[in-house]
């Protein structure tokens, strides 16, 4: 399978809909919540159950998979996270084990300290994607202080990663929203991909019809540097479909330019 390289990545884009469930969940924020995309919904461990804790995936049949994403996170600085994957059955690691991770690695402090408005992102990704069929993610928070573990959505899916990287600028669509005194800050992302393929070309503006339509993506801009993940990941929509320009007068290659906006929702 294809090893993680350098490049952005982007996760979640699929929208796939395996069965979820957790050790542990609250009558009123199910597992099955996980899938919704939406900010606004979500799962949640019963009151005082933060330690012990699995989340599994089981799809149909065996599907690629990169890693695993919790988007909106509630959890503390010291929770821990490890994802197992097997063609066999949930728990075992035939296929793969990120082995035991921090959840959110904050040993180094990034350029952009920038903590998104909805929560954390907790990833963790193998070194190359595998084929599996069971997912089992075990997660630790005993210094949770809101006596319960709980995420908005969560997905184990393949990544996708152009061949030559992106070039992205935060800054350009950053906008402010809500009331004064409690505003928050929705950032942008503009990227273009140069040198993509026809393959590429295709994939993505296929990709960005589907995230414009009803779709959220999670944008890794340095998915090897999980320093970066809390400050640098993004929840996003995109408002504009891709545009092409061709480098060249075959066509073979193609300047990709991309807009992502976060969403709150």
């Amino acid at each position: 399978m294809t090893a993680i390289s350098k490049n952005v990545a982007l996760l979640g884009y699929e929208g796939l809909q395996p069965t979820v469930a957790a050790s542990s969940e609250d009558d009123s924020y199910p597992a099955r919540r996980l899938l919704t995309q939406r900010l606004s919904v979500g799962w949640r461990s019963a009151v005082t159950v933060i330690t012990g804790i699995t989340v599994d995936f089981t799809y149909t049949a065996s599907r690629e998979v990169a890693g695993v994403v919790f988007v909106g996170a509630n959890w503390s600085d010291t929770a821990t996270i490890r994802a197992k994957l097997s063609d066999t059955a949930l728990g075992n690691s035939d296929k793969g084990d990120t082995t035991l991770l921090n959840a959110f690695d904050l040993t180094v402090t990034p350029l952009r300290t920038y903590l998104p408005p909805w929560g954390r992102v907790a990833v963790a990704l193998l070194s190359s994607s595998v084929s599996a069929k069971y997912i089992r993610v075990y997660i630790e928070d005993p210094d949770n202080t809101a006596g319960y573990v709980g995420a908005s959505i969560a997905f184990a899916e393949r990544l996708w990663q152009p061949g030559y990287n992106m070039n992205g600028a935060f800054q350009t669509t950053d906008k402010v929203i809500g009331d004064p005194g409690a505003q928050v800050t929705l950032r942008g992302l503009n990227v273009n991909i140069h040198a993509a393929t026809t393959d590429e070309r295709y994939k993505l503006l296929a990709l960005g019809r589907d995230i414009k339509a009803n779709r959220r993506v999670l944008l890794l801009p340095h998915p090897l540097e999980r320093q970066s993940y809390v400050h640098e990941a993004l929840w996003a929509t995109m408002p504009a479909l891709p545009v092409a320009v061709p480098l060249n007068a075959v066509g073979s290659h193609h300047s990709v330019q991309m807009q992502f906006t976060e969403v709150d929702e």
